[in-house]
Order: C-alpha cells, then structure tokens, then sequence
C-alpha cells in the first residue's frame, strides 16, 4: 500500500492541484474547498513518503490559498 502512495499518489495529487487552481481562475464557489481537500493528501503523502522537502512548499502554496481565498471573499 505504501509503494502505491508514494508512487501513484503523486499523479492524482498533481492534476487535482491543476483542477483546483483551474476551478479558482473560473471562480467556482467551492474550488478553495477542493483546494484544501487536495493539500491535506499532499501533507499525509509527505509524511508517509517522507520527501520532508516537499513540505515548505506544501505549506507555502496553503498559505497562498488561504489569502487568495480571503481577498476572493472581499471582492
């Protein structure tokens, strides 16, 4: 099971990130919800892989999206 997280996992992973950002620009109501949905998998495939340098950007592009998310709300 763990050869199929870190393996496959990261493809699913990469295009739900895509999806997401893709659903954002089209200001769908619920993209940031997807969006976060996608960044928990991302933090739990970090910890079970252990690629710990995936980790600062995992957490930078969250608090990018939490932002974006907020200035979205306001406008």
């Amino acid at each position: 099971m763990k050869d199929f997280l870190v393996t496959v996992l990261p493809w699913f992973m990469s295009c739900s990130s895509i999806v997401a950002l893709w659903f954002a620009g089209n200001k769908w109501k619920h993209a940031w919800k997807f969006y976060f949905v996608n960044e928990i998998i991302w933090f739990v495939w970090i910890v079970v892989s252990g690629t710990w340098g995936f980790m600062p950007l995992c957490l930078f592009t969250m608090f990018v999206a939490i932002r974006n998310n907020q200035l979205w709300r306001n406008n």
